[in-house]
């Protein structure tokens, strides 16, 4: 090894380069122990600055929390909308069904028929309401929840009667009571013994405001409609103003629209035939609710 120096006795002192690296060596280790924990100090300093307190992570609940409660609302707004257009959409079918059977039956849009003489081979139709004819003679698809409003539920309950949807579908117009003037000229509605009540669409000078079907509901049933409906309403069924304290109503020609109960009844009122019955001054309806209401 190179000599690097000599003490003042003259003794050599050896200066080995291996021996110099030992002694790095036994100070090496120390210094990493220093070094690391420095590093995990630093570390966990850093994790906590960056670190939530029990305030600030309380703040973000909260924040949460307030923007939930103003996002429900609109949400649920936007919900009650859509189902509002669905029911439209479902009206307007419905009656362009209707006038698809009136096309092939001499202008009539049969409303009730309850005469099991009316047969096919030997299975009486006495399909009760509107829409069990439109789906008995395949103007729609049988069961079709175009019929009803969506509010109300999707699927068709059927009754005890041959396709009898009484509970399950839009309202028509009662024309028993209403819709069949003293004179025989103005005549719109036709009624045989009690059997078949048809609108006779020639009759009819105002299509545009005459209410073929509208949102309707029975009080004794869970989400029960009403298949027909009548100017005056009762405690246990009648015109529903389900949507948002409005109803959904379609015309005979075809249009149909989201009025206020007071909106439909003037509306109504143009088409020049409820103007004859000696009830149409007593309109009421039924709320969301379910309470009987005068227009």
């Amino acid at each position: 090894m190179k000599e690097y120096n000599r003490n003042s006795s003259g003794d050599s002192m050896y200066c080995r380069i291996g021996d110099f690296a030992n002694a790095e060596s036994s100070i090496l280790p120390q210094r990493g122990v220093s070094r690391l924990m420095q590093s995990k100090s630093s570390h966990l300093h850093s994790f906590t600055q960056s670190a939530f307190t029990l305030i600030e992570l309380l703040v973000v609940i909260a924040i949460i929390a307030i923007l939930t409660a103003m996002l429900l609302p609109a949400l649920e707004k936007s919900r009650v909308s859509a189902k509002t257009t669905a029911c439209l959409n479902n009206l307007k079918s419905s009656v362009a069904a209707m006038n698809m059977y009136a096309g092939d039956f001499e202008g009539r849009i049969m409303t009730y028929n309850s005469n099991s003489a009316i047969k096919e081979g030997d299975v009486p139709q006495n399909n009760l309401t509107w829409a069990g004819l439109i789906f008995h003679c395949g103007y729609l698809p049988q069961d079709s929840a175009s019929v009803r409003c969506p509010v109300m539920g999707e699927k068709m309950v059927a009754d005890a009667t041959n396709n009898d949807y009484r509970y399950s579908c839009y309202g028509s117009i009662n024309t028993q009571n209403h819709l069949y003037p003293n004179s025989a000229k103005s005549q719109m509605m036709l009624i045989f013994n009690n059997k078949f009540r048809m609108v006779v669409t020639a009759k009819v000078t105002s299509p545009t405001t005459f209410p073929m079907l509208v949102d309707t509901v029975s009080t004794d049933r869970e989400n029960g409609e009403w298949y027909v409906y009548s100017p005056e309403g009762s405690e246990t069924n009648g015109i529903h103003a389900r949507h948002n304290k409005r109803l959904n109503a379609a015309f005979l020609a075809g249009n149909a629209e989201n009025l206020s109960p007071a909106d439909f009844r003037v509306k109504s009122e143009k088409s020049g035939f409820f103007k004859e019955t000696s009830k149409a001054s007593k309109w009421k309806y039924l709320s969301a609710e379910k309470d009987l209401l005068p227009f």
